[in-house]
């Protein structure tokens, strides 16, 4: 069973992001909305390629793949349990919740 992403979690992959993009200045734990574990499949004659990823969206529109090869991508796995899936498939680990409005925008 996969496990989801815990807001902490998250704030540790702003935080590891943050390391590997260097003088990125996206304040990446505010900013990330979810994160989505894909699986792309792709067969050429004969041939497949799998191509495993997560996704790390942002509010603002922009995203951030990690590959099946970094630190990052086997650290998320470890936590959240993710198979090795072999066909087209994704999951959402975590994504932030919306609201709708608060006491002080919300008509009456």
């Amino acid at each position: 069973m996969i496990d989801l992403l815990t807001w902490n979690q998250v704030k540790e992959i702003a935080e590891k992001l943050k390391d590997e993009m260097g003088t990125y200045k996206i304040d990446w734990s505010e900013d990330i909305v979810c994160v989505v574990y894909r699986v792309d499949r792709f067969d050429y004659g004969g041939v497949s390629q799998i191509d495993r990823h997560i996704d790390i969206e942002c509010s603002f529109g922009e995203y951030y793949e990690i590959g099946e090869e970094s630190a990052l991508f086997q650290w998320i796995r470890a936590r959240c349990n993710l198979p090795l899936w072999q066909e087209n498939q994704e999951t959402i680990l975590y994504q932030k919740p919306f609201c709708h409005g608060t006491k002080d925008n919300v008509k009456k």
